[in-house]
């Protein structure tokens, strides 16, 4: 079977109907001389004589009319393309045409409120479209413009912030050191409440350390303009805020505090043009009180004629400092002793369930700090997750240039990579998520599951970077905002539904078409030539970059073909489709599907890593296509006279040796996926070839775990831009290091001659990788986005307790 691309079919398209309107004009144009050739007396005289019975029979067939059928038929086939054209602009923003995976935990009101805002400090957020949303402001006070703290934001230079314990229900506790304070934020529900109470308590952080006063903000916000908030006021002061939501009815607020004289509260009430501004307006509200070094919220102001839709509290005090805010329906929800002992049983409960879980424990030969990183790992996993709401905006090569469609709107239920830096939801990334998530909660993970495979358009395609709602959007550079329609992400959402085929039948029953019609996407967009996968959305034309990136392979600036097209073979991808298509067979098995489509694939597929990526030249696996090995970025001479001062021209890429079609010498994560993903047999002297090149310190081996590209290359550690500095260019990465390990630890258990080295090289990498990290959280108390295979410390983001907290599952030998 031929199949066409979108951009081949449009170019046949085109050509049918130039061809078709070129021949009637020409026919039309053209002199009767030269539509017969040059004809003598007699060849016009039996013209003549032929005309003539044409006529008597009352038809003559004249080039008019073949001009005329011709221009029609053009006709119809522009018509045709333009309405090919429609539908699949339309297609791009319709959701399919399949039952949705409903999430098991939306009707459970016991998960309706949550920690569900995780890119702001302290937040409350319900899992309905129009939520209000509850937070945390504070500052310490002194005689300048106070630092407010509110956004996660590196910018802030806390010391440490982040969940200690979370068990992603009901009960939350986290400690951020600030300078000279401490601030424990704290939330507990009982599932048949329907409400939450919060407790902010703001210590010193040594005994020797500031007395100055603190101020702690507390507000509740609504963007829907049909909820209502209303200030309940006890004289002069804000005692409470009783609301009205369409979907969560009536509630209340209430603020509780000790009121100490030497306390002072106050008060803001005030509108605001959307959750993403309310930093702004709450810093914009704060007023210096005369003679005192103290900022005040400046009481009421609502816009002329409108209800306030931000009210915010504030108390102002000397340390120890302690504010507490609870959220009732119908009962009054705790607080006091009664909060106190309700959060020390939550407590109780989570240490228990998380020593069951993982093994994790003083009785499995763990220390106190050791036990308390992994359970802050995990925590911070499950505090991480989010709830969004919002459209996602799409092009495609269907849209004008710098078209953009809003697609949706949808509710998203995800975990996020850094509160920090990427507070919102990642395709790949989540799967590796889950697979943490799938071991202490399996119902949360299937609800983060649906809720992703329900993102998917008619086409089988789902966002691989799902940004919803202003807040989140305010976040992101723009240039990352606008998803396309080809562009991929790994399938790694299947690593972890493979390990929930036993305990959820129904929910992968209900999942089962959607993941065939996402299988199906990758095979009519992905493909290369000769059966094998590529990746879309490289650049082919830039000049600013020294390998373009690869973003939809999840590895960004890792070292590919320097000339993308068309001819590239990238080995990760096939990988990812080889194990993808095992796990499908499965999981068909599993729920009464055939299955033997997709095993036949796996096998196909596993051999052609082999035939289409085995390189005898470079004697490793590598990505195939048009590559110059020979490439650097150079600044042009800036031009002449320019005044003083003036900036410098951007570097640009200078190819030094012609481009040839050939293998990849790009020696890194790419080149050990066969044996990450566990696709060649166990007796495969490719396979310990791969293990002989995986112990080499020259290459990837380090004290710290594996980097991700050979010390050797040319492009280790070198800018891919002059403004960009290396990512996936030698730094280690938690979630590839644990593939790795999982791949040696089932070449470790299956019969072969690899089986014992395999397991020494899995003990000490898997050991390697939990000491670096854990030692860079005792050191920073953070874990970080990824770590220096040189020195083991940890560089990007952070906290980054998305695929970094696998290391809980790699502490775990069970």
């Amino acid at each position: 079977m031929i199949v066409l691309s979108h951009q081949r079919l449009i170019s046949w398209c085109y050509r049918v109907v130039l061809f078709l309107v070129y021949i009637p004009i020409r026919l039309l144009r053209m002199p009767v001389r030269q539509r017969h050739g040059k004809a003598n007396s007699r060849e016009q005289q039996h013209y003549r004589s032929g005309d003539a019975k044409r006529n008597k029979r009352g038809f003559a067939l004249q080039p008019s009319h073949v001009a005329l059928a011709l221009s029609a038929l053009a006709a119809v086939c522009w018509a045709g393309y333009l309405g090919y054209r429609m539908y699949q602009r339309h297609r791009v923003t319709s959701p399919i045409d399949l039952p949705r995976v409903a999430p098991v935990t939306d009707s459970d009101p016991g998960m309706l409120w949550g920690s569900y805002r995780p890119g702001v400090y302290f937040g409350m957020k319900a899992r309905v479209p129009g939520s209000p949303v509850v937070g945390l402001a504070w500052w310490t006070e002194t005689r300048g413009t106070p630092a407010v703290r509110h956004d996660c934001r590196h910018g802030d230079g806390l010391q440490r912030y982040g969940w200690t314990k979370h068990d992603g229900r009901n009960f939350g506790s986290q400690e951020i050191v600030d300078g000279s304070v401490v601030l424990r934020t704290e939330f507990a529900k009982q599932p048949l409440w329907g409400g939450w109470s919060a407790r902010i308590a703001v210590t010193k952080a040594t005994e020797r350390g500031s007395n100055n006063p603190v101020s702690l903000v507390v507000y509740i916000a609504t963007e829907d303009p049909y909820n209502e908030l209303e200030p309940v006021m006890d004289g002069v002061n804000l005692d409470s805020v009783q609301g009205r939501s369409s979907e969560l009815g009536w509630f209340r607020l209430g603020f509780h505090s000790d009121n100490q004289s030497q306390r002072t509260t106050s008060y803001f009430l005030g509108n605001h043009q959307g959750f993403h501004q309310l930093n702004s307006v709450l810093e914009s509200s704060i007023r210096p009180t005369e003679g005192r070094s103290v900022h005040l919220l400046s009481g009421d102001r609502r816009s002329e004629g409108r209800t306030p839709d931000l009210v915010a509290y504030q108390l102002v005090g000397s340390l120890p400092l302690v504010l507490e805010v609870s959220y009732s329906t119908q009962q009054p929800a705790p607080v006091g002793p009664q909060l106190s002992a309700l959060l020390a049983r939550l407590s109780s409960e989570f240490d228990v369930k998380f020593a069951r879980v993982f093994g994790i424990s003083s009785a499995a030969g763990f220390n106190d700090s050791q036990i308390g990183f992994a359970q802050s790992a995990v925590s911070n996993m499950l505090g991480g997750i989010g709830y969004f709401h919002g459209h996602v905006f799409v092009s495609s090569e269907f849209h004008e240039p710098g078209e953009v469609n809003a697609f949706g709107p949808f509710a998203l239920y995800t975990g996020v990579p850094s509160r920090s830096f990427f507070p919102r939801g990642f395709l790949w990334d989540e799967g590796f998520h889950l697979l943490l998530v799938s071991r202490w909660d399996p119902d949360i993970a299937r609800d983060i599951a649906s809720h992703w495979l329900n993102l998917m358009n008619s086409e089988g395609w789902i966002p691989r970077e799902t940004i919803l709602g202003l807040e989140a959007r305010a976040r992101v550079p723009s240039e990352f905002v606008v998803q396309r329609n080809t562009d991929a992400n790994p399938p790694s959402l299947l690593l972890a539904l493979d390990s929930l085929r036993s305990s959820s039948p129904e929910f992968l029953r209900a999942a089962f078409p959607r993941l065939v019609a996402w299988y199906d996407w990758f095979n009519a967009t992905q493909t290369s030539r000769y059966g094998a996968y590529r990746w879309r959305g490289r650049n082919a034309t830039t000049t600013a970059e020294l390998n373009p990136k690869t973003l939809t392979s999840g590895l960004d600036d890792y070292p590919r073909a320097s000339h993308p097209g068309d001819h590239e073979r990238h080995l990760d991808l096939l990988c990812w489709m080889a194990r993808i298509s095992g796990v499908l067979g499965r999981i068909a098995t599993a729920v009464g599907e055939p299955a033997e489509r997709f095993l036949v694939a796996a096998s196909q597929l596993s051999a052609s890593v082999v035939s289409q990526h085995w390189s005898t030249e470079l004697n490793a696996f590598a990505d195939y296509g048009l590559h110059s090995g020979k490439v650097t970025l150079v600044r042009p001479p800036s031009p002449p006279g320019g005044p003083p001062g003036e900036s410098k021209p951007q570097k640009y890429r200078k190819v030094l040796e012609e481009p040839k079609l050939g293998f990849v010498d790009s020696f890194g994560y790419v080149s050990l996926f066969p044996l990450a993903m566990k696709l060649l047999p166990a007796d495969s002297p490719l396979l310990g070839r791969l293990l002989e090149e995986l112990d080499d310190p020259t290459l990837l081996w380090t004290p710290y775990g594996l980097g991700s590209l050979s010390r050797r290359h040319p492009l280790y550690m070198k800018r891919n831009t002059e403004h960009d500095p290396p990512y996936w260019r030698g730094a280690v990465w938690v979630n590839i290091n644990y593939l790795v390990v999982e791949g040696l630890r089932h070449y470790e258990l299956v019969a072969g001659p690899h089986r014992h080295r395999a397991r020494e090289l899995r003990s000490r990498l898997q050991g390697n990788l939990v000491r670096t990290v854990y030692r860079q959280y005792v050191r920073t108390g953070y874990i970080w986005e990824s770590y220096s295979d040189s020195t083991g410390k940890g560089q990007g983001t952070h906290p980054f307790t998305g695929w970094s907290a696998l290391v809980v599952l790699l502490m775990d030998e069970s």
